[in-house]
């Protein structure tokens, strides 16, 4: 599968890229770049266009409070 968007936010290089690609195969991703460091795929390709859309990494809930269980009662005591 090839996903083609408007841009990419690539937060370990603090960069964005532009006319973004990225190569998936099964469920991994395989390689992402611009469209000159991600050639054309075979014919067979499932190619999901964004050409419109801007890419983000995947985010997590960060505002978690992990030292409560579900009853709200603290796993320690002080």
């Amino acid at each position: 599968m090839l996903i083609k968007a408007k841009g990419l936010v690539d937060v370990d290089r603090e960069v964005i890229i532009g006319n973004a690609r990225v190569l998936i195969k099964d469920t991994q991703i395989i390689g992402y770049g611009n469209s000159s460091e991600i050639p054309a795929v075979g014919e067979q390709t499932e190619i999901i266009d964004y050409s419109e859309q801007y890419l983000l990494p995947g985010l997590i809930n960060s505002h978690a409070h992990l030292c409560l269980p579900s009853a709200g009662k603290p796993f320690h005591t002080n």
